[in-house]
């Protein structure tokens, strides 16, 4: 299930209709700490939030004479140019693909993709760069940085709408998950998935989102709260905005990179699906290939074990487990 927002305020729309009873969520958006206050204040006891795999937000775009992956480069300029609309036209991107129109494709649903995007555009967008009213703040919802968007720009619902999108216009561009682009190694090639952009803090320095890149810009995280910890580690377990490290514009490597996140309860009714659930994470965190494939990263060998030992391992204070209290989930 994705989306954390529903998890911890427990109101839930659409169907399926059991969805109230949902054991744990996923998104790309780490918890704010009012949404950890609200799960706390409707069940008494902590949430667990812990970082699944680390993932770049690829630039897939549709260009004719540009088909394959980092054939067009982008700069942070550019990106922040474009995202906010600055930039209307291919021949204002600094290295200059094409001269036809930009189109941009946006989620105009809620998604922990357009947080990751607009983290990394709140640390690069400046006044010289950006038609935003600065300064910005991560959002998971991308209309919310403007007081109205673009009318170049498309709002569509999910990954598959970027995606069709994209590859439906002409000069269009997006911001996708590698799952849905050609730098997922199951995907390199195929034309039913766009082809996605180099970025960089420079066109000397810009990157394809590969997951050397990935990885290379995960490990210069820092975790929130602890501002000289780059250890990607949290020290601090008992807080639950600890547990996902962020790097909004990393020095080096891919730059706009994030963790999707697991959204747990700590406590269970069910004592098998307490243990189901730590059963699928421990093989989860134990297995690389099918991450791998999709263009994602497995979380690195330090967090890995932390986050086994503190919330799996059935022996902390903080591991899942099943519960009598009443409003156990």
């Amino acid at each position: 299930f994705g989306g954390g927002t529903p998890f911890t305020t427990g109101s839930f729309t659409g169907t399926p209709s059991d969805l109230p009873n949902v054991d744990f969520a996923a998104s790309d958006a780490a918890l704010s700490a009012a949404q950890i206050s609200s799960f706390t204040s409707l069940y008494g006891y902590p949430i667990v939030q812990i970082p699944t795999m680390g993932t770049p937000i690829t630039i897939p775009f549709n260009i004719s004479s540009k088909t394959t992956n980092g054939s067009v480069t982008l700069t942070n300029d550019d990106v922040c140019g474009i995202f906010s609309g600055k930039i209307t036209n291919w021949s204002g991107v600094s290295t200059h693909p094409t001269t036809a129109a930009i189109k941009v494709a946006y989620r105009a649903d809620g998604s922990g993709t357009s947080f990751l995007l607009t983290q990394h555009l709140a640390a690069t967008c400046t006044t010289g760069n950006s038609s935003f009213s600065l300064p910005i703040a991560a959002t998971t919802t991308f209309a919310n940085l403007f007081s109205t968007v673009p009318s170049t720009f498309t709002g569509v619902t999910g990954s598959p709408g970027v995606q069709a999108a994209v590859l439906a216009t002409a000069g269009a561009v997006g911001y996708l998950s590698p799952d849905f682009t050609q730098i997922a190694q199951e995907h390199n090639g195929d034309t039913d998935f766009s082809p996605v952009a180099a970025v960089g803090a420079t066109a000397a320095t810009a990157v394809t989102p590969t997951r050397p890149n990935t990885t290379t810009a995960l490990t210069l995280a820092t975790i929130p709260g602890e501002p000289s910890n780059t250890t990607g580690v949290p020290t601090v377990t008992t807080d639950p905005t600890h547990w996902v490290p962020v790097s909004a514009n990393p020095t080096s490597g891919y730059p706009i990179v994030g963790y999707t996140t697991w959204d747990l309860a700590q406590d269970y009714k069910n004592a098998t699906i307490a243990t189901g659930l730590t059963t699928f994470l421990t093989g989860w965190y134990g297995s690389t290939t099918e991450i791998n494939n999709r263009g994602f990263v497995a979380v690195p060998a330090a967090l890995n074990t932390a986050i086994v030992n503190t919330f799996l391992s059935g022996t902390g204070s903080l591991a899942i487990k099943a519960s009598t209290l009443s409003t156990a989930r």
